[in-house]
């Protein structure tokens, strides 16, 4: 029986002690990748991002920053897989959702981006000016490689009325 007790007690000494210095390590680790973000180490960031959210698989900041950073890469897939685990918690995620749809683009993956696009839309990511502009463009882009050109005018006629068009707009009416 006192042999268990001192088990039990080294046991609850040993985690008082590993979840705070874990907590620690965790900010920490945090605190760089932010720092190798904006010191623009691409590579650096990303290896920490990623040693974050395997530390802590629930860290949305952590998805979010490590599917940016792969996007910025050119890496679609791996970017989609890691805003695809942001929305996993957090559904309402409308800017992940809007990114996840331009990796699906990138890899040619049509249906899925204009799907993906269309509910960054819904979820109110339209509504950050350039963000917003990003993804309608690309949703008439995509409307207009799925085949559906009526829906893709129409997406094009609210950047005609805007203003003037530019050379993509004029190339993007035309192929509609």
């Amino acid at each position: 029986m006192k042999g268990i007790r001192v088990f039990i007690g080294a046991v609850l000494v040993l985690a008082a002690c590993t979840f705070p210095c874990a907590a620690a390590d965790f900010n920490e680790l945090a605190q760089s990748a932010a720092a190798a973000m904006q010191a623009h180490d691409i590579d650096r960031a990303i290896d920490l991002y990623r040693s974050g959210v395997t530390l802590r698989p629930d860290w949305e900041p952590g998805w979010w920053f490590l599917g940016m950073l792969l996007y910025s890469r050119g890496d679609y897939g791996d970017s989609r897989d890691a805003l695809l685990r942001l929305t996993s918690l957090n559904d309402q995620a409308a800017e992940a959702w809007g990114l996840i749809g331009m990796c699906e683009s990138g890899l040619g993956r049509w249906v899925d981006a204009l799907t993906h696009i269309q509910k960054a839309l819904a979820l109110g990511a339209g509504s950050q000016p350039q963000l917003g502009d990003v993804l309608r463009s690309n949703e008439a882009l995509l409307l207009t490689r799925t085949g559906q050109f009526d829906l893709a005018l129409e997406r094009y006629a609210g950047f005609l009325q805007a203003g003037a068009p530019g050379e993509t707009l004029v190339e993007g009416v035309g192929l509609a």
